[in-house]
């Protein structure tokens, strides 16, 4: 009489531990993964313009003179420092002039892809 009562007994907790066991499975306690944001450095504001227009004095500067070498000149506008590259055929007025630091020049030219601006003429003002 007890292997009667003993068996569906047996049965039923097998059952039943398959059943947990089962269920179990749905349950994921691992890692979860989301997606993790991903930062851009800060754009650098460099004066470039649309279009590359070389030898188009599309752009003009006004500002005091930093610092000047032969072919290279410092700008400061509006307190940002902008370099300036002369060229062979930079034209300066009044003619003869050499720049020194403190003028205050308008500058007539473009900006390079580098960011610099190529000077086609300069005014003393």
């Amino acid at each position: 009489m007890n292997a009667k009562i003993l068996a569906p007994l047996a049965l039923v907790a097998a059952l039943l531990g398959t059943a947990s066991s089962a269920s179990a499975a749905w349950v994921y306690f691992g890692p979860v993964y989301r997606p993790v944001p991903v930062y851009e450095p800060v754009p650098v504001y460099r004066p470039v313009p649309v279009a590359y227009q070389p030898y188009a004095a599309a752009d003009r500067l006004q500002g005091r003179v930093t610092a000047f070498n032969l072919f290279d000149m410092t700008l400061a506008v509006g307190g940002n420092l902008i370099p300036v590259r002369l060229h062979q055929g930079t034209v300066i007025n009044p003619t003869g002039l050499t720049l020194q630091p403190g003028m205050v020049v308008r500058i007539g030219g473009y900006f390079q892809p580098n960011g610099a601006f190529h000077a086609n003429w300069i005014n003393l003002m």
